[in-house]
């Protein structure tokens, strides 16, 4: 299944973060969330990794997560904003 995702084709605009739990070591694999090891968790291609101290089915409700995410989405704001806020400027430059 990930390997599917991994070979989904993205948008260049499109850009893809990944928040991995963390901090429990499983025999064989190392570094995991209780569940998914570490090296399955992450992902190719990715702008950015955060690594949180959780498990697998409490990394949502991690403040580290939740801010990770929050720095995100408001990255993402800004950087839209932007955006608009430009092709707003040229609009208003070329109706001159």
């Amino acid at each position: 299944l990930l390997k599917a995702i991994y070979d989904l084709p993205f948008a260049t605009s499109v850009r893809t973060h990944s928040i991995i739990g963390s901090g429990y070591w499983l025999i064989g694999t190392g570094d995991s969330d209780k569940v998914v090891p570490v090296s399955s968790a992450r992902a190719p291609g990715v702008s950015s990794e955060k690594f949180v101290f959780a498990k697998h089915q409490e990394l949502h409700q991690q403040n580290e997560g939740i801010a990770e995410l929050f720095r995100l989405l408001m990255l993402h704001l800004r950087e839209l904003d932007s955006q608009q806020h430009l092709s707003n400027t040229n609009t208003r430059d070329s109706s001159r």
